[in-house]
């Protein structure tokens, strides 16, 4: 069989497809390895994904190999099919810059898909077999131009299922932020949907020792992102949650403990919170809360909030210092 295989079509084949996939230049160097049993798979080593002119070249992505299962039919014909990626040591870089763009762009057959996500025909593409996507190791770097930050993910593990760009994607991942392990889900029924800024459901999840959240409801992705559905947050400390953010040592005394659970509506500029359980270290409230952070009229917060007790100064002491002072409800 691997008389019959054309290493060097392959190796073609597949930078096609990643660039195709992803809107980047995909390069491999030397040749693919393919192994036949117990069924074909081929290898690439360092490959590399590349953005802006070609002159100018911009690293995007790269990872020490990449491997994928393929069909041999249709690689004796010279058209094969990938799927089941294998992602080793993957490096992902992804920037904001100062006119609001990014630096991956959105195109070929996947962003034809996306483009393509509410049209009543199925497109072929939109049936092309993905699999599974297995990361080993990997990287995101996140850079943001317009608020000056950056952020670093390593130590990514876990897999995505994803069988066709239409069917349900399942993603669980673990990662190191900040120091901390964190683990996180992702389920959603129609990611095209999702990724062409329309409505989706989405099920995630988050889990580390300074945070815990999950969300359960409708959202998209779109210029005007907008989520709808139950929401569930813990924080054993505002301070160490704070200190974590911030890439600073936890602090050993951690006071200010954070526990949400509402039914949440949010957009761009406001986030409401209906049938609001809070609690805050002892003191436990129910209501409802708004928080609107428009440019125009500057953030605010409005709602009403029942407290069977509140320690106001407490509150202010895990942020700022001890103080001392305690409000009751009468009657």
């Amino acid at each position: 069989m691997p008389l019959f295989v054309s290493t060097a079509s392959v190796k073609t084949n597949m930078e096609n497809v990643l660039s195709s996939w992803t809107g980047a230049r995909a390069s491999i160097v030397g040749d693919p390895q393919i192994s036949f049993w117990p069924h074909p798979v081929l290898t690439l080593r360092s490959v590399t994904f590349e953005g802006g002119d070609a002159a100018v070249p911009e690293l995007l992505a790269k990872a020490d190999a990449i491997a994928a299962g393929f069909d041999v039919l249709a690689a004796l014909r010279g058209t094969p099919v990938f799927y089941d990626f294998h992602l080793v040591n993957p490096v992902f870089k992804v920037e904001r810059r100062l006119d609001g763009t990014f630096n991956w762009r959105r195109v070929g057959w996947m962003a034809d898909a996306i483009a393509d996500a509410s049209a009543d025909a199925t497109a072929t593409v939109r049936n092309t077999p993905i699999g599974d996507i297995e990361i080993d190791n990997g990287t995101l770097e996140l850079t943001d131009r317009i608020t000056t930050s950056t952020h670093r993910v390593s130590a990514i593990s876990g897999s995505v299922q994803w069988p066709t760009p239409t069917a349900r994607l399942s993603a669980n991942l673990s990662a190191l932020m900040n120091g901390e392990t964190v683990q996180w889900s992702f389920t959603c029924d129609e990611p095209l949907m999702l990724l062409s800024g329309q409505n989706s459901t989405i099920q995630t999840s988050f889990n580390s020792m300074p945070l815990n959240f999950s969300f359960d409801g409708n959202g998209n992705v779109s210029s005007h992102p907008f989520a709808s559905g139950q929401l569930q947050l813990k924080a054993k400390s505002f301070s160490a949650l704070q200190a974590w953010y911030k890439g600073d040592p936890l602090p050993l005394a951690s006071t200010g403990a954070v526990a949400i659970d509402t039914s949440v509506t949010m957009s761009a500029q406001a986030l409401k919170m209906d049938n609001l359980s809070l609690s805050l270290d002892d003191a436990n409230a129910t209501g409802v809360l708004g928080v609107a952070w428009g440019r125009a009229r500057g953030p605010r917060i409005d709602g009403t909030l029942a407290f069977d007790r509140l320690d106001l100064a407490s509150l202010v002491s895990s942020a700022h210092g001890p103080q001392s002072g305690l409000c009751e409800p009468a009657g």
